[in-house]
């Protein structure tokens, strides 16, 4: 009976083994993005590869843009990379963790790139207000060390 028992304890915690045993998404508390270490921004760029994110120099160079180097209240406050926009409750996204501002980029806003140019894309989406955006994001795409 105990070794019944054992087995199906056994089963069980092998079953709950989530993504994070294939893939380690930084176990990192929820740190104000202004403290982003070089290590996190890393970490940023690999959450990037591991979510398959289209064209992930820009997407990154994005984050850097919309957050102010990782400065802005709705990174800071919200996890939020992306100044990603909830239009149902009129108030940006709320993240637990960065990590999870990644994910929704790519299920919220991704998921429309059908190939072609990227920047066309956001341009076309209205991705941000900004008129200047475009041009901004690629002089920071030309000076990033991806």
């Amino acid at each position: 009976m105990k070794a019944i028992i054992a087995i199906i304890l056994f089963l069980c915690l092998s079953c709950s083994i989530n993504i994070t045993t294939q893939y380690k998404l930084p176990k990192t508390r929820i740190v104000p993005a202004f403290l982003l270490s070089d290590n996190i921004k890393q970490h940023i760029k690999e959450s990037l590869k591991y979510y398959k994110i289209k064209h992930s120099n820009i997407v990154y160079a994005q984050a850097i843009l919309e957050t102010g180097h990782f400065g802005s209240r709705f990174c800071k406050e919200y996890n939020n990379l992306f100044g990603l926009y909830n239009s149902h409750k009129k108030d940006f996204f709320t993240f637990k963790h960065w990590s999870e501002s990644v994910k929704c980029y790519k299920t919220s806003l991704q998921y429309k790139y059908k190939g072609g140019d990227y920047y066309a894309f956001l341009d076309s989406i209205g991705y941000a207000e900004d008129p200047e955006y475009i041009d901004k994001l690629k002089v920071l795409v030309d000076n990033l060390d991806y």
